[in-house]
């Protein structure tokens, strides 16, 4: 009955041990890798004619590549930048996607990513072809922003910066005019809101479940054989010494220790 017992714990523990494993594995997996940059990668880049309708989706070589704040301005949607890509810096304020909402706080706006109604995006500051500076909102959880080079950002739409908390951030913490600060250009919200955004949780979840289930099953497993074999050491070691024992009382060593 005491080994019934002991052999139970032993399971126990062992599920116990392996299902911990398992859930930080999964947590790595699951959590960590970039699988939106790996989602937005395989979307298709759209044609001018639908530009308007797919802010911050991949532009096609058709869509206009705007040069001057000021045909930013008059062209108002439906158009990309081309841009060097050392000028494009991180104000660290992040703008809600789907709702107008705002955060300082970069540990928020992780914590909120895989949330399509409540994921932000970050803003930056952008230097034109012309010389001219935009504040430019992107999904960089997804886009990715080479340090170098030239690079082509998705599609984009004229927006007010209706935020004072916003205004009033970037007014004491860099060096914008009025001006800059009074439009931003939307380059991300329509893809974070479609059905291809959508498939991100549906990755990573699959992945977790996947990666939980493989390691509780092989670390219980392992588990097993790795006691199982050192149960057995014990056992050929007790042989052992109580052989030995029984050999040293045959020749009269009557002092000798089993232990």
């Amino acid at each position: 009955m005491k080994e019934v017992l002991s052999a139970l714990r032993d399971i126990r523990q062992n599920i116990q041990f392996s299902l911990i494993v398992a859930m930080f594995m999964a947590a790595l997996v699951g959590f960590i890798p970039n699988y939106d940059r790996m989602i937005y990668s395989q979307t298709e880049p759209v044609e001018y004619f639908d530009a308007q309708n797919y802010t911050g989706y991949p532009a096609e070589d058709d869509v206009p590549e705007l040069e001057s704040r000021e045909e930013i301005l008059e062209e108002g949607d439906g158009y990309t930048l081309v841009v060097d890509a050392g000028t494009i810096k991180p104000l660290h304020i992040y703008l809600g996607l789907s709702e107008d909402t705002m955060t300082k706080s970069a540990f928020v706006r992780f914590l909120n990513k895989d949330d399509n109604k409540k994921v932000y995006g970050q803003l930056f500051s952008v230097e034109l072809e012309n010389g001219d500076t935009m504040l430019v909102l992107l999904d960089d959880y997804a886009v990715k922003l080479p340090r170098s080079g030239t690079v082509k950002l998705p599609i984009g739409e004229t927006k007010e910066l209706l935020w004072s908390d916003a205004i009033e951030y970037l007014t004491d913490k860099y060096d914008f005019s009025e001006d800059e600060l009074e439009y931003y250009i939307d380059m991300a919200g329509s893809w974070r809101k479609s059905d291809i955004a959508e498939r991100i949780v549906t990755v990573r979840v699959s992945i977790c479940m996947v990666v939980f289930i493989v390691v509780a099953v092989g670390t219980f497993f392992l588990y097993r054989k790795i006691d199982r074999k050192e149960k057995e050491k014990m056992e050929r070691e007790r042989k052992e010494k109580e052989l030995s024992y029984q050999q040293a009382m045959m020749k009269g060593g009557n002092d000798v220790s089993y232990f």
